[in-house]
């Protein structure tokens, strides 16, 4: 084949434009550290690189979302030991002093006064903004999750359930008193707008010295301190839902009552995974909400005394010759404790006719029917009868008594009032509730307490609170070590994802990591081929006629 100077000069220029695109890539190689820069260019590889990038990329948005919890432990710690530390003490120093000295009722006023101050600063604390958020505000962000007001509590019926000594200061249309002044009447610590001492787990002693359960949905209203009278405004009326009291009595746990007390949750690398119900698993996540009556204390302690009741029925069987004529086997159906069973008392079987011509005594009944009874309790609930609990019989009757337990009597065979037969709060000398005997359980209402004690010269109440300040605030303590805990999971986190990052970007220089030593021998060789095509193009491409001018 005859070669002519167009084929020398294609194949020239196909040759040199090869070194030369070479050339480039190796540079190219050489200056980003990554052995191809598309995956077209190595498809295997190329898909292992993009998973691991956005490993990396995750794990980037990982280490913030521990960066800014552990940001807002950290806060939330502080402001906690603040309370705990140094309020705690100024007013544990005013109540000891307060309680063991000889004091003027002026001077108790004083005390008073410095308790008030020392509640509205912890509120304050409380209130903190951090980063554009309530930092105890929980899921809700409003401004200002703890307040300091006078409120009111009204079920759906609109009776007022809260608070208690509502009726010694407000007259029944919801007016103050006229032998009352304004700083008479107790102030009340709100969280998110529920007072922190409104307990729907346990028995409320209502104003009109009745005591109830919790049930239904509520209403809180706030008392316009500027006119005396209460907001009617609605967007001052709060609700508490009727879902939201079941929940708090299904969990025995009182602080899920508040708005904003549902956790917030954010992902911080352990494969986040959802519950049947589409709610967070909290094991494959990190809460990061601050739940401010759960962290500083909610609810009540009302001290439980034995209060005995007892409910009387006739029997439904005859007495002949000592003998229950007619006997046979019993309904009863009764409540403890909130659970309640249908129970089945064979009497035959407890007292068979006798035969010996003696007669069964009153105490022989007592003792068969309460045989009888724990046997059919035992069959229906797999445990024994709480002690307290017993039947009695006297006279061809039947009595039920109950002692420290919940107990209320449902449909039965031997003529029993319906009803609940037994309350364990405190009562006074003419049988009403005493409300003297129940305490928050949340250390600023407390404090609040024990100023308007102050005022009033009860020496007792103050007495009584010193003990339940230094409980609260164990509360709160154990908090701060729950946070410290959480604080110290997200630092091994944090070292962990190092540990991670590391390796992934091991495994990504090996995918697409250039071999530096090898590509920079590649890239000299095809350097020297490039230059040496170069020099010899001269002698390759054909002269033209002005080489021969």
């Amino acid at each position: 084949m005859r070669v002519t100077n167009n084929i020398t000069t294609r194949q020239f220029l196909t040759n040199n434009n090869r070194l030369l695109t070479r050339q480039i890539q190796s540079e190219n190689r050489i200056s980003t550290q990554r052995r191809f820069n598309r995956v077209s260019e190595d498809i295997i590889n190329g898909n292992k690189a993009m998973t691991i990038r956005r490993q990396l990329r995750d794990l980037d948005i990982y280490n913030d979302n521990l960066g800014s919890a552990k940001a807002i432990f950290n806060a939330a710690e502080t402001n906690l030991t603040s309370i705990a530390h140094d309020n705690y003490i100024a007013v544990e120093e005013r109540l000891v002093a307060a309680s063991t000295g000889t004091w003027s009722q002026e001077e108790l006023d004083v005390f008073a006064t410095e308790l008030d101050e020392i509640a509205d600063e912890m509120v304050k604390t409380l209130n903190a903004d951090f980063s554009e958020r309530q930092l105890f505000g929980g899921a809700s962000n409003q401004k200002t999750p703890f307040r300091i007001e006078r409120v009111m509590i009204k079920d759906e019926a609109g009776q007022v359930v809260f608070p208690p000594d509502y009726n010694k200061y407000y007259n029944a249309d919801g007016s103050i008193k006229q032998d009352v002044k304004l700083s008479d009447i107790p102030r009340t610590v709100t969280y998110n707008g529920i007072p922190l001492d409104f307990d729907v787990t346990t028995d409320m002693i209502l104003p009109d010295g009745s005591v109830t359960s919790a049930a239904g949905s509520y209403t809180v209203t706030v008392l316009d301190e500027a006119t005396k009278k209460w907001k009617t405004d609605p967007s001052d009326i709060r609700s508490i839902s009727a879902e939201d009291v079941a929940r708090a009595q299904e969990e025995k746990d009182n602080s899920v009552l508040y708005p904003g007390s549902k956790p917030v949750y954010i992902d911080i690398g352990l494969g986040i995974k959802y519950n049947d119900d589409l709610t967070v698993d909290p094991q494959t996540a990190l809460d990061v909400s601050m739940n401010g009556a759960e962290l500083s204390g909610n609810g009540i302690d009302i001290e439980k005394v034995p209060a005995f009741g007892s409910s009387t029925g006739l029997v439904p069987f005859d007495m002949s010759n000592g003998y229950p004529a007619g006997a046979g086997i019993y309904s009863f159906n009764i409540t403890v404790n909130g659970l309640n069973y249908d129970l089945s008392l064979d009497m035959s079987a407890v007292l068979p006719e006798k035969t010996d011509g003696t007669s069964y005594t009153d105490e022989e009944i007592s003792a068969a029917v309460n045989a009888a009874f724990r046997t059919a309790y035992k069959d229906a609930s797999k445990k024994d009868v709480p002690e307290g609990i017993s039947l009695s019989y006297s006279n061809n009757e039947l009595t039920i008594n109950s002692g420290i337990n919940k107990v209320e009597i449902g449909m039965n065979d031997f003529m029993l009032r319906n009803g609940e037969i037994e309350r364990s709060v405190p009562m006074t000398e003419d049988g009403t509730p005493d409300i003297s005997e129940r305490f928050s359980k949340n250390l600023m209402q407390l404090v609040l307490d024990a100023a308007s004690a102050l005022r009033k010269g009860d020496q007792d109440t103050v007495n009584a609170i010193i003990d339940r300040a230094n409980e609260a605030n164990n509360h709160i303590l154990n908090e701060i070590t729950t946070l410290g805990i959480k604080y110290n999971t997200i630092e091994f986190y944090q070292s962990k994802n190092k540990d991670y990052e590391y390796n992934l970007k091991e495994r990504q220089n090996l995918v697409e990591g250039t071999d530096m030593e090898n590509e920079i021998i590649e890239y000299y060789a095809v350097k020297a081929a490039y230059d040496a095509t170069l020099k010899i193009g001269s002698q390759v491409l054909p002269h033209s006629i002005f080489d021969f001018i």
